[in-house]
Parts: C-alpha cells; structure tokens; sequence
C-alpha cells in the first residue's frame, strides 16, 4: 500500500506542486543565476518581523492588508529555502540554482525500498530518486518557526474577521490556497521520506484548509491521503476518522477506500465494522478483488455461516475466472469446514489457472503435512501393533504427497517469509525420510541450510 500512494499522489503533486516557468536554459524566469536562498531566509525573517510590527498598530490592524501581508510574510519565510525548486528539478539544476549555497554532505539511504540521494545543506535536505530528480526536502533551517503555517491561517483568519466590506475577498482566497498547497506538497515530501506521521498531519491540515468558510471547496482526497497515512503510521482513530469522511462524500478510489478503512477496523478488532465495510464496499465494487479477499477472510475468521461466504464467491468467480486467488480462497473455506477433497480440488484449480501461485502449493502441502499430524496423533494413541503400523504408513504417504505442492512452492516463491516456512515443512519432512537415500539426505541438508541462513537458528 506505501507504494501504491507514491504513484497516487504524484497524480495529485502535478496540480499541486506549480512548476514555475522556465528560460530555455533551464532557469525558472526571473531567477538570477547564484542568487542564495540563504540570503532569502535572512530577508523573509525581516519581512515576516516587519509585518509582525505592523500587525501590532492600533492603527494598521483594522486594515485587511495588513493581515494578509503577516500571512505571506509567514508562508514566503515557510518556502524560502527552497523556492527557486520544484518537484521533477535534477540534481545539477538544483546545485546551479543554489549556487552559492554549501553542500555540508551527501548521504545515500533506502526509503521505503526506493534508493534515494540526499544533499545536505545547512538550512535542508534535498532528497533525489535514482534518476536523479528531486522528490522530496526537509527543512532544518532554525529560522523557520515549525508553527509558519498556522501562523500564516492566523493571520489570514484575522484578515476575514477585520474584512467588514469583503473587498479582500480574492486575495484572502488566494493566500489560503497557497497555504494549502504547502501543507499538502509538505504531506507529499513526508510520505516519500517514510514519515507518515507529519504526512498525515499535513494533509489533514490542507483538508482543513479547504473545507474553511472562505474557500467552501472540500477537497476529499486530501481527506483519503490523511486518512491512509494515518493508517500506515498505525494511527487508527484517525484513519478511521479521515477514511470515512472520503468515503461519505464519496471518494472510493474504486472501492480500494473500503478496504483500507476495513484495515483499519481489523486493527481496532472490531470484526462487525470491518464486515459492514466491506460488504457496502462489495454492493458498489463486485469486481473489487481487495475487497472480496478481505471479506471472505473475515467471514472465514469468524467462523461465520459458509453459505454466506459462497455467496460472495460465486459470483466473483464468474466475474473473474482466471483470478487463482478466488479458488485459493474458497479452499481455504473448504479447509475450516474439513472438506479435504473439495479444498484440494480448489487448490489445484488455482494452480491450473496459474502455475505460478505459490500460495495455493503452499495450502495444500501444508494440509498433506497437517492431515499426517493428525494421524500420528491417532497412532500414538492406537494400542493395538497392527493398526499402528496402518497408521504410520498412512502418515508417511501424506507426508510424501505434501513433498511435491511444498517444493514447486519454494522454487517458484519470490516471497522471502513463504520461502522460509516452506523450508520449514520441508526440513521436517526430509528429516524423518533422510535415511531413505542420498537425494532424501541431501534435501534435508538443502533445505535444513536455508533455514539456518534465513533465521540464525
């Protein structure tokens, strides 16, 4: 889900995040070449000081201009370090527009498994892709009050308040929009460096924003984003909080919405919700596969009627039938109610549908090695010799039936944890039938390895 927000939200970033225009050089116009954003911070804190002074005249602070210069004073200050860049800006762009501007160091980091450049300098940190583009910043600048923002709405608030005749109106509605965007550029740099926390926060700050009397523009994916990264950051009162308001003014993302809010239920262990969810979820996206999953997953965790389950997938099988998930799902159904036949049956539909899911491998090798826990259960507690010894063989020919599904599992696996519990089975396995031959022992020793690198043990 973290990744799948990064292409979301670079939808949004092209209206968002304004480009300014460029010289054919390359230079955003009236951008002189090694002019320093040092210098324009130092220039902000005597503008923002200025209008801070002004505001605090009897005489100046009935007038609405006075108030939405303090508001631009404090969002110019907010942006200084890095207002000649833009998202999209490379990296020797970048240092010829902070020319003057010292590089304290460069970092390399992984970020949310995305390798990324960082150039650090005395009042940010420039985050690049690997192609080099600039995709997020932080400022670090001791300047900068953290509250700029809120300070900006404040005084745009006052500018409302002293605006008896509404003449400012445009101007008023303008100075919130920027307010707006930075909160919500803020909230995309956040998330593209892993913190969610203040991505969240920003967002939900721009939602507010536009939901505010003088703009009258509620702006629900702003309301999705603060929600979803709350999610990620485990902030689930406020997921919950945000996600719906998406989904009341009718922001489903094509049902994916209902899904991420139903996540954030399952967190609470709120079973009923997270059912009520999904299941007006499922009324408006049939064809959501997010959805069905989950839906069926929480009817099968809680033991629910299975008809009830069949219900949802039949019809999704019909709609989808080359998804293996929906069999893989429904042979799990089977399982729970101790239908081996019919739950292997699914299994091997799903792998003939595509021979690459490992999933369905995994199922029914682990039901061949459960079933045989089972019987030797039983032969432990059978006194009679001869019916131990039924019992015994028929163990061991389950436990040669898991070897194949267990096997193809771990070969065409690219999923690091399935991969190591598969190894698990399959040590087991071998280990019992090691003295069977050399290709038994060996395998016990190749799979035995990879456990034992993949855990320490």
């Amino acid at each position: 889900m973290k990744k799948l927000l990064i292409a979301l939200v670079l939808l949004i970033s092209v209206q968002l995040v304004a480009q300014p225009p460029r010289s054919p050089q390359g230079r955003p116009q009236g951008q002189p070449q090694g002019s320093t954003q040092l210098k324009e911070i130092t220039d902000a804190v005597s503008a923002l000081d200025k209008a801070k002074k002004d505001a605090e005249n009897a005489s100046k602070a009935t007038n609405p201009t006075t108030w939405i210069k303090l508001s631009s004073a404090y969002t110019n200050l907010y942006e200084a370090p890095i207002k000649t860049l833009w998202v999209g800006v490379s990296r020797v762009e970048s240092r010829i527009l902070l020319a003057g501007q010292r590089v304290i160091r460069n970092e390399e980091q992984t970020i949310q498994g995305e390798q990324m450049s960082l150039d650090v300098y005395p009042d940010k940190i420039l985050y690049y892709d690997a192609d080099g583009k600039l995709v997020a910043w932080k400022i670090t600048s001791d300047q900068i009050p953290q509250n700029a923002l809120t300070g900006a709405l404040n005084a745009i608030n006052k500018a409302i308040e002293v605006d008896a005749k509404n003449q400012k109106t445009k101007d008023i509605t303008a100075q919130l929009d920027k307010i707006k965007t930075l909160y919500t550029n803020n909230g995309l740099s956040a998330h593209r460096q892993g913190d969610f926390v203040d991505a969240s926060r920003s967002f939900e700050e721009a939602y507010g924003v536009s939901t505010h009397k003088a703009v009258n523009a509620q702006d629900t994916v702003l309301a999705y984003y603060a929600g979803l990264t709350a999610h990620f950051s485990d902030d689930t009162d406020r997921a919950i909080k945000f996600l719906t308001i998406a989904i009341d003014n009718e922001y489903y993302e094509d049902g994916d919405t209902y899904s991420h809010l139903s996540e954030a239920y399952k967190a609470k262990s709120d079973v009923a919700k997270v059912k009520e969810v999904l299941n007006a979820g499922f009324q408006k996206y049939p064809n959501n596969q997010s959805i069905l999953i989950s839906l069926i997953n929480a009817y099968l965790e809680s033991n629910d009627d299975p008809e009830k389950i069949l219900e949802l997938v039949r019809p999704a099988q019909k709609n989808d039938p080359r998804n293996p998930s929906l069999y893989y799902a429904e042979g799990e159904l089977w399982k729970n109610l101790g239908n081996i036949a019919e739950a292997l049956r699914c299994y091997e539909k799903s792998i003939e549908i595509d021979p690459n899911y490992a999933y369905s491998y995994y199922a029914a090798g682990s039901l061949y090695y459960e079933q045989a826990l089972d019987i030797q259960k039983k032969a432990t507690d059978e006194a009679d010799d001869a019916k131990y010894e039924i019992l015994i063989k028929e163990m061991e020919a389950s436990l040669e039936s898991a070897l194949s599904p267990l096997e193809k599992g771990f070969e065409i696996s690219n999923d690091p944890e399935l991969k190591l519990i598969l190894s698990d089975y399959l040590k087991n396995i071998y280990f019992r039938f090691r003295e069977k031959s050399p290709e038994y022992t060996a395998a016990y020793e190749k799979y035995n390895q990879y456990y034992l690198d993949n855990t320490g043990k």
